[in-house]
């Protein structure tokens, strides 16, 4: 222990062995990152926001919600506390804006190929900058992360969270001589 070549002595347990599964992360997967502004330039800006499917989940935007910006043809939107997860590890935890459904403002527009994004988020602060993109906000999200989708605002509650699911990675330890 502590030295090499010394052999082992009654204490020790001999050599050990450790393996880890895959992460399995409960959440959303990141679909599509691109989005496409109204107000150029730039056109288009890279992970700000990010686009995913809904499918089969209900409850991203409160009954409720409003639109609190001051863009026409903007739809109602949540806050929510998440964590984001890549390659199942955390990366990051705070609040984003939440949007379902696709218009020509939120989600990919037609012609961008994700035909499967049926919702949007953008984190918040800063939430949605006009010109685009918010200052420090692009390239925070790629394909392939998976969101857990926390509680709601005003209190962020567990019980308005959608994905109440721990994340699960097991370890499996060896010993020999």
């Amino acid at each position: 222990p502590g030295m090499y070549n010394q052999g082992l002595t009654a204490d020790d347990v001999g050599p050990v062995g450790l393996a880890i599964t895959e992460a399995t992360v409960p959440g959303v997967e990141v679909l599509w990152v691109i989005h496409r502004n109204l107000d150029p330039p730039p056109p288009d800006t890279y992970g700000e926001y990010f686009h995913f499917d809904m499918t089969g989940i209900s409850g991203l935007v409160a009954d409720d919600a409003t639109n609190p910006f001051d863009v026409d043809d903007l739809p109602p939107s949540s806050l929510r506390m998440v964590r984001q997860f890549r390659r199942g590890v955390v990366v990051w935890v705070g609040q984003v804006r939440c949007w379902e459904g696709r218009t020509r403002l939120i989600g990919p527009q037609s012609g961008y190929p994700c035909p499967a994004c049926t919702a949007t988020c953008a984190r918040d602060p800063p939430g949605v900058c006009i010109p685009g993109p918010c200052a420090d906000a692009e390239y925070r999200f790629e394909v392939g992360d998976v969101i857990q989708l926390l509680g709601q605002s005003p209190d962020f509650l567990e019980e308005t969270a959608i994905h109440t699911e721990t994340p699960v990675q097991t370890l499996y330890m060896a010993e020999g001589n």
